[in-house]
């Protein structure tokens, strides 16, 4: 489990709820997210397992792996952004079981993190995982990406807070 600064358990009582959930034989569990932005906070549910050959499925910050398989495929720090990305994929590549949790693990600091400033970056580190970072194919979903996720942040902008977020 990696944290960012900013970044905090979304309880005290994380651990002690979440360690009589995890089932033996799972190499990563993961549960709920909340996003922190300044106008608020936005309760985040992982997406489909299968999403994992496109894009992290959970937020990391909100996920365990199972020790002995940590040692063993070690992070890739050629990566700036996703190495987190590249070792979930990784394990999801070789089977490994990832089970879901229904439980707030974390609170994501989500306008100030590294990976929301450079999205560009991420997106050509998702392509490199991928194995597909030189296509031409991915460079055009990587600018349409890009672009979508600009024109999110502007709308958002202009949309009254009590639609985007949850209260505390």
């Amino acid at each position: 489990r990696f944290m960012n600064a900013g970044d905090t358990f979304f309880s005290n009582a994380v651990i002690t709820s979440l360690v009589p959930q995890i089932e033996r034989d799972s190499i990563i569990v993961y549960g709920d997210t909340v996003c922190v932005y300044s106008r608020g906070e936005k309760l985040i549910k992982p997406l489909p397992s299968d999403n994992m050959l496109k894009q992290m499925f959970f937020n990391h910050q909100s996920s365990f792996s199972e020790a002995q398989t940590l040692k063993t495929m070690l992070f890739d720090t050629s990566y700036k952004l996703c190495a987190d990305y590249k070792y979930h994929y990784d394990v999801f590549k070789m089977g490994g079981k990832f089970q879901y949790v229904p439980l707030v693990i974390a609170r994501y600091d989500a306008q100030n993190g590294v990976s929301s400033k450079q999205i560009s970056l991420m997106y050509w580190e998702y392509g490199r995982v991928q194995g597909k970072a030189d296509s031409l194919k991915w460079k055009v979903a990587c600018l349409y990406r890009i672009f979508l996720y600009r024109l999110k942040k502007v709308v958002k902008y202009f949309v009254p807070v009590k639609f985007l977020m949850i209260k505390n």
